[in-house]
């Protein structure tokens, strides 16, 4: 991500409603949708760890819907 220097990364995110989410519905999020100015149009999850986004080989690869957290 960019906190490392000018990277290219998926840094467009809320935080705060996951936790508040969290906090509100006793529910820890599995991921957090996220999207970057750095491609734009396009969006992933950020996987709760150890698990990654992986994309389904289904579907529009930009959008949300195709990936899911694998690990």
């Amino acid at each position: 991500m960019t906190h490392c220097g000018d990277g290219q990364a998926f840094d467009d995110f809320d935080p705060l409603a996951a936790i508040e989410g969290w906090i509100n519905q006793d529910k820890a999020p599995d991921s957090l949708a996220a999207g970057s100015k750095a491609f734009p149009g396009k969006h992933q999850p950020i996987c709760a760890y150890p698990t990654q986004a992986a994309y389904g080989g289904k579907g529009n690869p930009d959008e949300i819907a195709s990936y899911s957290c694998r690990g």
